[in-house]
């Protein structure tokens, strides 16, 4: 072997190390892909193949195929935080499939906050051939609920606002409203408040009021009151109602 060839025969050397170094690294960061690739498939009645990969807090991304082509796909953010999710707590980590809207087609909800006893969510509502569109303004509610076969989208809130608090010698003076937002989406597809119904609880008088909203006919977009009924606490039951003043 003359000298180039001694000098060259370590450089091969150290470039089949390299080589065998790299190919071991790539086939390292594959098996951990694999490893932690966990995937939940749902089929549509459309035919369509909703898969969404997952981990622990919840649900990182969806594709939707349709005759074996992608016709959607998103990234999922989930929030810091989340409560983890367990193979057999029933929840499918957050994902759910069908018919939300009642319109004929199979819509996705996301689970993408998990956290401080709330869940959020996003809604994507098909088209029937494998399309789907968002309404960002559903995600802002909290713990909606949805599925249940009436086309709609709930969502509830409690909000006391006191007008005098911790004066010696004198009860506190509140208002408590529990309140059940209803929303859904219109003939253009945007989501809109469908309704509300309200009961709320005067500390002053002592009475609750229980009320229902409908869409202003003026302004669509807003809810004005429809039905008002107040009732005394003693007779709260016999409404089918149960009784959370704070006192």
């Amino acid at each position: 072997m003359n000298n180039h060839n001694k000098a060259f025969y370590p450089s091969l050397k150290r470039l089949f190390a390299a080589l065998s170094l790299g190919a071991a690294a790539l086939y390292a960061v594959s098996a951990a892909g694999c490893a932690s690739g966990r995937v939940i498939s749902k089929t549509a009645e459309e035919g369509l193949v909703i898969s969404a990969s997952y981990r622990d807090d919840g649900i990182s991304g969806i594709s939707v195929t349709a005759d074996g082509k992608e016709t959607f796909s998103r990234k999922i953010s989930q929030a810091s935080g989340n409560r983890p999710y367990t193979d057999n707590d029933g929840l499918d980590y957050g994902l759910y499939v069908g018919d939300i809207d009642l319109d004929g087609f199979t819509d996705i909800a996301v689970c993408v906050s998990r956290r401080d006893g709330a869940e959020k969510y996003a809604f994507y509502f098909g088209d029937g051939i494998g399309g789907f569109t968002e309404l960002k303004q559903l995600s802002k509610l909290k713990s909606p609920v949805f599925g249940k076969g009436d086309g709609k989208i709930s969502s509830y809130s409690e909000i006391t606002e006191y007008e005098s608090r911790g004066i010696p010698g004198q009860p506190d003076i509140y208002t408590e409203c529990h309140m059940t937002e209803y929303w859904g989406r219109n003939g253009e597809g945007k989501a809109v408040k469908l309704g509300a119904s309200s009961l709320t609880f005067y500390s002053e008088e002592d009475i609750y009021c229980l009320a229902t909203y409908v869409p202003d006919p003026e302004k669509p977009s807003e809810l004005t009151e429809d039905t008002e009924i107040w009732i005394h606490p003693s007779v709260l039951g016999d409404y089918g109602l149960t009784p959370f003043a704070l006192r």
